[in-house]
């Protein structure tokens, strides 16, 4: 239900515009408003579980909830359980301006 639909993160501590993309071709696409997109790897563990690559460390996340509205990933990361909310994202969508007054974009 997750697969090749784009969600954004509603998590209030994330990066502005933080996006998440699993294509059907096994390519995880992350990137946000403010950080450099990324490009890895992910693959299905079984029915309720994915596993992806970044840098050194193996993700691996519980699919807790995924419908055509909302994607909820319990991630396993090393000494710490982290939940991750998401929701389909709408077009248009752009990223906000994040320039702070006074400030030129060079």
């Amino acid at each position: 239900m997750f697969v090749g639909h784009v969600w954004r993160d509603t998590n209030p501590a994330a990066a502005a515009g933080t996006l998440r993309v699993f294509l059907p071709d096994g390519t995880l696409v992350m990137t946000s408003c403010v950080e450099t997109y990324r490009l890895a790897r992910w693959t299905r563990v079984d029915d309720r579980r994915i596993r992806w690559q970044e840098d050194t460390a193996a993700i691996e996340a519980e699919v807790v909830r995924a419908t055509a509205s909302e994607l909820h990933l319990r991630l396993h990361l090393a000494g710490e359980i982290r939940d991750e909310r998401y929701i389909a994202a709408t077009v248009p969508f752009v990223c906000p301006d994040l320039r702070t007054a006074g400030t030129t974009n060079r």
